[in-house]
Formats: structure tokens, C-alpha cells, sequence
């Protein structure tokens, strides 16, 4: 399991993680899980960066959260089937998942509006 801090991809330093297959018994991936000072850097690395997305408006900030939206489309089919292998649930129920990660940014800017005007 590779994790993301402070804007690279990274080994954990945890304990061994298999991940398997329910439908299958079959290993999807190995990694390592995060270790506790691996939490830690995640934690920093998220501190130094806060000024700087405080100091974006609302606008780019939406623009920000529109392009992850727009990577999670273009990845649709694939992140489906991780999901469908992860958990053994059918690719159609799978693919609902992505949907409403796509509608929740909608949800998010609508309730912010109605809250903020």
C-alpha cells in the first residue's frame, strides 16, 4: 500500500496489509499499512498546507474539488472494478459508488450556497 504525503507516493511502514478477494479468496494487493510516524508526517504535511487552501476563495476552491471530479469520471471504470474486487459487490453497484462521489461535490456547493448565500 503506497501512500500519499506531502505530494508523493510513499511506501507505509506498518505491518504487512493483504487485501483479498471475497468472491474469490484471492489477493487483490500487499502493502504495508501506515505506521504511527507515518501518521504523523500525514499530519504535517496537511498543517504546513492549510494556509494555503485558507487563503484560496471560495471559488477556486470549488474549482479544485470540480477537477477531482472530473479525474474520478475519467477513472470511472477502473475505480468500479477496484471497488467491485475490494468488497465483491456487482460492477453496476460498484459504479453507483463513483456516481455519488460525483454528485456529492453538487450537494456540497448547493448547501453551501442555501447556508452562505
Amino acid at each position: 500500500m503506497n501512500l500519499f504525503l506531502d505530494g508523493t507516493w510513499q511506501p507505509g511502514h506498518g505491518p504487512e496489509l493483504i487485501s483479498f478477494n471475497p468472491a474469490t479468496s484471492r489477493a487483490i494487493w500487499r502493502g504495508n499499512e501506515a505506521s504511527a510516524s507515518d501518521v504523523d508526517a500525514a499530519f504535517d504535511s496537511a498543517a504546513k498546507h492549510q494556509s494555503s487552501w485558507a487563503e484560496l476563495n471560495v471559488s477556486e476552491r470549488l474549482s479544485v474539488l470540480q477537477r477531482f471530479v472530473e479525474l474520478v469520471q475519467q477513472q470511472r471504470d477502473e475505480l468500479a472494478n477496484v471497488i467491485s474486487r475490494e468488497v465483491g459487490k456487482p460492477q453496476w453497484d460498484a459504479l453507483t459508488e463513483i456516481n455519488a462521489v460525483a454528485g456529492k461535490l453538487a450537494a456540497t456547493e448547493s448547501a453551501m450556497k442555501e447556508r452562505r448565500g
